[in-house]
């Protein structure tokens, strides 16, 4: 298929196989942009349904989580659906390459499939086939629900889909139709695989997992991974109860409970970093980083005549001070922090990051500076940048764990826009 022209896009690769066909990267002609476009061989199952028994209800749903769908038909023998192209990678090739996520990287994703999950509900779309192939993780870091084309309406004569056995309800294990508490009980399962690094039921054959899906609970998140909230740990094992009565009776109150424990889990981190101030802000910042909406511009500012004051300063510092201006240098890197952290907290980015950078002059043997720098080039999505203040951050404290910490995740960035740009189910 590769350079051939469907409904007037010129297929350029393919991106990715599902049930209901192949996925390619295209280009919509007329209208010069990169869209996913998925086809289905109609000869391929006469008896099959249509996908426009599917994809006509999903094309209305217009949400940041949902990929979009641009158009749908037949042409030369094949049904077509064109789709919103997400340059990024699947969630479970994330999780194939991590193993395992951070609980605040964790809660933020299923946020944003539950926020997803409630936009379809309300409309009457229960998707059905949840699973993280179905979920692309943009090379932003948002999280985007696709494959809705396999998803139905949730009145009754809506069409049965049983989707992948690790992922499904109990209730379609036994060939019942799926709901929206299906939905629910299938993004615990993702919930828990992103927290434990493995997946909740999985046996040696899909009718072996079925029935374990049926009659077997998974060990609590917590037995597997001693750090994860108990409140978090008890909101997986509620989606994924046996009783659908028993789990959140809506992806929305999924989302105030994901929303609520992100909160504890910042105030948290807060609270164990006491005796650390500086370190205690970074934390801050690096969980408005993954729950911002968009990114923050910044500049960061300075005057020759301030850069040779501080340059004089640090030079003063490092050549052995004066008691009285050790105190003045010792102040006024004080107040940068003070300043910059203030700053942070309320979200003026571009003022911090100028407040940090002074105090990297004045005290350049202290880590602190850089990493809030760090969490400003983060902001700005700058991950190079980012790397390069961590990495002085540990050259100077080479154990220091925040650090570590935010360059493993800038890292992932980086790997992740390193890869072949795109990914799509």
């Amino acid at each position: 298929m590769i350079g051939h022209t469907i409904a007037g896009c010129r297929i350029v690769e393919a991106i990715g196989q599902g049930g209901f066909g192949t996925v390619y990267k295209a280009v919509q002609e007329s209208l010069d942009r990169t869209v996913a476009l998925k086809i289905v061989p109609r000869e391929s199952d006469p008896n099959s349904h249509s996908i426009f028994d599917h994809v006509g209800p999903a094309a209305k749903l217009e949400h940041p989580n949902i990929v979009r769908v641009y158009g749908y038909g037949r042409e030369a023998g094949v049904e077509f659906v064109i789709m919103e192209y997400v340059s990024g990678r699947t969630l479970d090739r994330v999780l194939a390459a991590r193993r395992k996520l951070p609980q605040a990287e964790a809660v933020d994703i299923a946020g944003q499939i539950a926020s997803a999950l409630e936009h379809a509900h309300l409309r009457g779309i229960v998707h059905s086939d949840l699973n993280p192939r179905n979920v692309i993780i943009s090379e932003s870091g948002r999280a985007v629900l696709g494959d809705f084309i396999g998803s139905r309406p949730a009145d009754p004569g809506g069409r049965k889909v049983i989707g992948v056995p690790e992922y499904v309800s109990p209730e379609q294990a036994r060939g019942l139709r799926a709901t929206i508490s299906s939905d629910i009980y299938s993004l615990g399962i993702i919930l828990y695989e992103m927290l434990t690094g493995r997946q909740a039921i999985s046996e040696k054959t899909p009718s072996e997992t079925l029935f374990k899906q049926i009659s077997a609970d998974p060990e609590p998140p917590a037995k597997l991974v001693e750090s994860i909230h108990p409140k978090l740990n008890g909101l997986v094992m509620a989606m994924m109860s046996k009783n659908p009565d028993a789990r959140p009776d809506s992806c929305a109150k999924a989302v105030q409970e994901l929303k609520s424990i992100q909160r504890e889990l910042q105030r948290g981190k807060t609270s164990s970093r006491a005796r650390r101030p500086v370190s205690r802000a970074l934390v801050i910042a690096f969980a408005l980083v993954l729950a911002a909406a968009g990114a923050v511009g910044y500049l960061i500012e300075r005057s020759v005549a301030e850069e040779r004051k501080l340059d004089a300063l640090a030079e003063d510092w490092s050549g052995g001070t004066a008691p009285t201006l050790e105190r003045s240098l010792e102040g006024r890197f004080n107040d940068e922090i003070r300043s910059g952290r203030m700053l942070l907290d309320r979200g003026e980015f571009r003022a911090a990051a100028t407040a940090f950078h002074r105090a990297c002059k004045l005290r350049p043997d202290m880590p602190d500076p850089h990493l809030f720098l760090a969490a400003v080039f983060i902001e700005r999505q700058d991950y190079k940048l980012a790397r390069s203040e961590l990495e002085a951050a540990l050259k100077l404290d080479s154990a220091n764990a925040e650090a570590k910490s935010a360059l493993e995740y800038v890292e992932s960035k980086l790997r992740a826009a390193e890869g072949q740009g795109g990914a799509q189910e």
